[in-house]
């Protein structure tokens, strides 16, 4: 019986020493892996992409795969390193830089050997409208130099053909669409469900228009939301037909008809959506893909390697620049996404490497003026705060700090920009929000219908607290005080950064919107215009003779960027199978603010919940 003990034992020792052993040569192997392939990178870098390679190509083509940001997770390094070497867009390619490819367009306008744009975005899924509308413009630069874009499409979503209406010859697919349905917004709403669960849900705020913690409190929106809401969409429809109108020289009014003269015209055309699409004016020719690629070549010439016309990936392009030698004068920080004490890259600035951030362009000698592009919709105020807090030691320095709002600057987002010497917005961002909310679940009632209670001692009231038990009501006074005390300090940070009184700005605080022509005539921003504006007025406060950008980068290694891109694998698999007219960027946008409430950190938040669906 001994001797068998001690055959087993002698057995599992074997056996883990085996498993033990499997587990080094893997972890070895990796690291090898990584250390060869930085290497790899290495060389790649230092010769392969200073060598300009665009001599040969007439047409750059903007085919951009995915969504359009301010600042994507993963600086292009790594992405154009796998996309140069695994030739897909698809996977790899999910997050487009706005100022990466604004850069490119502004060379191509320049490089000789570019002769037009080719604008085929068939897989481009979107942008807020302020990036559609800064990189119209630059489209528009383009154009004045007095070369060609051609936009080619099998199909327009609403985000697609609003870039497309800026080229010189819109092309369209006998069978395609230019699918415009005007703008939407809607929330899922919870609390029946919260009911059935029977979790107890404490909403405190201060902002009757804060519209951030409906989805807990009912089970639709609110009046006064769906009024705000309402006025909003129109407006940002509005702007949307206009620059449409104006970029395709047609009546507003013909670009997108009324149901009935919709269907009106549809019936001229016996349905035909190409058709239709050519009688409104919304496109100039009628052909398809193959055919209009086929004209591409008497335009660009062809490529012997390709057998097509002679053209770059906006992804290839990398001409050679003239580096100057001139030290960064102006630094650019970019806030995108929600604001958070957290160490995340989904959809989070976290407010650490912010600060960071901002103390370096603070303590940098060369660095005389600040550029904070906001694109966020607030977050924790504790967050916000920190953010703020640094924000006013800068300001002790005396660097101009301008504020460029992107699509979004609400809420917390918005907080922050009271330290500020300039702000800047589109006609189409989102700001205001000014207000606070908290939100606690408590899970007392759900626990005690399966047969679970808790219990115990306490040395106060405050350390009772706890999800398990329900709320006390002195607790709740606490934190609708401390809430209360929050929105009065914002109120008044903001009353005293737009030089106007408490009461003026609690007019319009409360948790209200503002688009940001609205914004101006209310004082909370100074100027209606876009980035160059930012860049144009750091040069005047700061007296430049010129100006050269210092752009902050997200850290990255190995390690992150195959784990990273591991999930975007692992999520392609369900989100390629979607059908387009399902907004994946609206949907992930509206996981990450649901899971952010439930963030254990910090309950109360200065939060804008808003979401656009454009596609």
């Amino acid at each position: 019986m001994f001797v068998f003990f001690i055959q087993n034992i002698v057995y599992f020792v074997k056996r883990l020493l085996k498993f033990l052993s499997f587990i080094r040569i893997c972890i070895f192997n990796f690291l090898f892996i990584s250390i060869v392939l930085l290497v790899f990178m290495f060389f790649f870098y230092t010769n392969f992409l200073n060598m300009s390679n665009t001599g040969k190509f007439k047409a750059l083509r903007i085919n951009l795969v995915g969504n359009l940001i301010d600042k994507p997770i993963n600086s292009n390094k790594f992405n154009k390193f796998f996309h140069i070497f695994l030739k897909n867009n698809d996977v790899i390619l999910k997050e487009n830089s706005l100022f990466n490819i604004v850069n490119s367009i502004r060379l191509a306008k320049v490089d000789c050997s570019i002769k037009g744009i080719v604008l085929d975005l068939k897989d481009f899924l979107g942008a807020d409208l302020s990036s559609l509308h800064y990189l119209g413009k630059v489209l528009m630069e383009f154009r004045s130099s007095g070369k060609y874009i051609y936009a080619l499409g099998d199909n327009y979503t609403q985000t697609q053909y609003f870039l497309a209406s800026f080229s010189n010859k819109i092309y369209l697919s006998p069978e395609g669409i230019v699918n415009l349905h005007g703008f939407s917004s809607y929330n899922l709403y919870y609390k029946d469900f919260l009911n059935k669960l029977k979790i107890n849900t404490h909403v405190f705020r201060a902002g009757i228009y804060k519209s951030a913690v409906e989805p807990f409190m009912y089970n639709n929106m609110s009046i006064s939301s769906k009024k705000i809401y309402n006025n909003l969409m129109n407006s940002l429809w509005r702007n949307y037909l206009l620059t449409i109108s104006r970029n395709r020289h047609i009546n507003v009014h013909k670009v997108f008809p009324n149901i009935n003269d919709m269907l009106f015209k549809l019936k001229i055309v016996n349905g035909d959506y190409a058709k239709y699409a050519k009688y409104l004016g919304l496109i100039d020719v009628i052909k398809s893909r193959t055919l209009v690629e086929k004209s591409f070549e008497k335009i660009f010439g062809i490529n012997k390697e390709t057998k097509t016309y002679n053209f770059i990936d906006i992804y290839d392009y990398y001409p050679k620049t003239n580096k100057s030698n001139i030290s960064y004068n102006v630094a650019v920080i970019i806030i995108n996404g929600i604001i958070s004490d957290v160490k995340s890259t989904l959809g989070v600035s976290n407010c650490d490497l912010i600060i960071n951030q901002i103390r370096y362009a603070r303590l940098t000698n060369s660095i005389k003026a600040i550029i904070l592009r906001i694109n966020s919709p607030g977050g924790s105020v504790s967050a916000s705060e920190k953010i703020y807090n640094e924000l006013l030691t800068l300001k002790s320095t005396g660097k101009p700090l301008i504020i460029s709002m992107g699509g979004m600057a609400a809420s917390g987002g918005y907080w922050i920009t009271t330290t500020s010497n300039y702000i800047i917005g589109d006609k189409s961002t989102i700001t205001g929000s000014i207000g606070v909310f908290g939100v606690l679940n408590t899970l007392d009632r759900s626990l005690h219908s399966i047969g679970i209670n808790s219990d115990g001692v306490s040395t106060s009231v405050l350390s009772d607290v706890s999800i398990f038990r329900s709320l006390p009501v002195k607790v709740k006074q606490i934190i609708q005080l401390n809430i209360l005390h929050k929105y009065n300090n914002f109120i008044k940070l903001v009353a005293l950064s737009r030089n106007k009184t408490f009461c003026q700005i609690n007019k319009i605080a409360n948790g209200r919107i503002w688009l940001g022509k609205e914004a101006k005539v209310n004082g909370l921003i100074d100027e209606l215009g876009d980035f160059d504006s930012a860049v144009d007025k750091a040069i005047k406060l700061a007296h430049l003779k010129y100006v050269n950008l210092y752009w902050f980068n997200n850290s990255e290694n190995v390690l992150s960027f195959i784990i990273e891109h591991l999930n975007v694998f692992v999520n392609n698999i369900f989100t390629n199978r979607i059908n387009n007219s399902f907004s994946v960027q609206f949907f992930s946008n509206y996981i990450n603010n649901i899971y952010y409430f439930l963030e254990k950190k910090n309950i109360i938040y200065s939060f804008c919940f808003f979401n656009v669906c454009l596609i």
